[in-house]
């Protein structure tokens, strides 16, 4: 997981590889995803990366009540 990731290459070049990626998959979402389409993170860093100002941070609780939700891609 993430966190085996992380001890591998360390917390800054994983956060240097989450700036990255959140750029690359913003990008897709805007070429591919309709505006009625939907977009599904399954971890908490992948939410949290790719939500809006205005939404909610990840919590454990809200994902399970599926309250983890955004209207739009920034």
């Amino acid at each position: 997981g993430i966190a085996g990731v992380q001890k591998l290459i360390g917390a800054k070049a994983l956060r240097r590889l989450e700036k990255e990626e959140t750029k690359r998959v913003l990008e897709c979402a805007k070429k591919f995803v309709t505006p009625k389409g939907s977009v599904v993170a399954f971890q908490k860093n992948a939410w949290n990366n790719l939500r809006s100002e205005n939404d909610l941070e990840y919590k454990l609780e809200r994902a399970r009540e599926g309250k983890l939700k955004t209207e739009r891609i920034s």
